[in-house]
């Protein structure tokens, strides 16, 4: 391996990963800083509705559920170019319908999703045991993988909401 190569390997070990406690120590910080009435800079979401959408998310990797771990060759690259090529997710990445908020939850419920996720995230933090979902995009994920995904998901929503 030529000496070119190695910050790009070095770059693939130093992804942030929500499977580690300081990286979910950083991202409750960030999400201290939403209120309810924080804009969106992108999309149509509220921060509410974020919370909910990155809790059901979280809820659905904490679950202990295991999935086949099939993969096609459109998978592998997909998810070679997301988790590890590109800087954050794409803004306008559409989610599966069973995660999607929009218009299911108010306001006034923010201080609850808030409190979910910073408890999810401290799971998360300390989550040992192997996950093994299968992505709706990316196929079957590595446990290691499955936290750097959820690091870019919830950055994509958190810097979507600025913080």
């Amino acid at each position: 391996m030529g000496a070119n190569a190695l910050p790009f390997v070095f770059a693939l070990h130093m992804k942030k990963n929500l499977l580690d406690a300081g990286c979910c120590a950083a991202v409750i910080s960030r999400m201290e800083k939403l209120n309810p009435g924080t804009q969106a800079l992108w999309g149509s979401m509220t921060a509410t509705e974020m919370l909910a959408h990155c809790n059901k998310v979280h809820e659905g990797l904490l679950s202990g559920a295991t999935q086949p771990q099939s993969t096609s060759a459109k998978q592998y690259l997909l998810r070679f170019f997301v988790l590890y090529v590109l800087p954050g997710y794409p803004k306008g990445a559409k989610a599966p319908k069973r995660f999607i908020t929009k218009g299911q939850i108010s306001d006034a419920e923010f201080t609850d999703q808030k409190n979910a996720f910073i408890a999810l995230m401290k799971r998360l933090a300390h989550h040992q045991a192997p996950i093994q979902l299968q992505h709706p995009y990316f196929g079957g994920l590595s446990t290691k993988q499955w936290g750097l995904s959820a690091y870019k998901h919830v950055d994509h929503h958190l810097r979507q909401f600025g913080v």
